[in-house]
């Protein structure tokens, strides 16, 4: 009796699960101070610099805080100052009370805030007024600048969300395969 009522909830749980839904938590943005104004970020400057040579640090266990809200670990506001992007404050996920030097040290060796950006290399975007501002940089410098109407006609919010989710959760699978090593 019990085998079969097992059997029939896993099925239930087989037939119902392609049909459900699947969300996650909205990620925070990181901030953008642009032209005096402080605007959401829509990208993470900070991932470029991390690679094969320059290992992203696990800020969860720096930190020990957690956010669903910010899985990268961290919230950093950047800004443009005379044509270059500086990281100008880096804090604890969710603007939970974390000591930045904590955070910056184990990126950067010696370093203080503000810190150029030289590793990006590549277009950030971030949304004012109902516009997609684009800020192309090459190694800090901002090169081009453009605004777009947001959305676009043809923006397709399902695979937006698909991408995000896909995103995080690579950075969760990095993040448990370094807790792992």
């Amino acid at each position: 009796m019990f085998r079969r009522r097992l059997m029939i909830l896993v099925l239930l749980a087989f037939i119902i699960s392609p049909f459900s839904k699947a969300f996650a938590t909205d990620q925070i943005p990181e901030t953008l101070v642009y032209k005096g104004e402080k605007i959401e970020l829509y990208d993470v400057p900070l991932d470029s610099l991390f690679s094969d040579q320059h290992k992203k640090p696990d800020f969860y266990k720096l930190t020990n805080a957690g956010c669903s809200g910010e899985w990268r670990g961290y919230h950093g506001t950047w800004e443009v100052r005379e044509g270059d992007l500086y990281l100008v404050d880096l804090q604890g996920p969710c603007s939970m009370s974390v000591d930045s030097k904590l955070l910056l040290n184990a990126i950067f060796s010696d370093v203080k805030l503000p810190v150029k950006a030289i590793w990006l290399t590549g277009s950030i975007h971030a949304l004012q007024n109902n516009k997609m501002l684009e800020l192309q940089f090459d190694k800090g410098k901002l090169i081009k600048e453009e605004v777009k109407d947001w959305p676009p006609s043809n923006y397709n919010y399902q695979l937006d969300v698909a991408r995000n989710h896909e995103y995080w959760a690579h950075e969760e699978n990095a993040r448990k395969a370094n807790e792992q090593k």
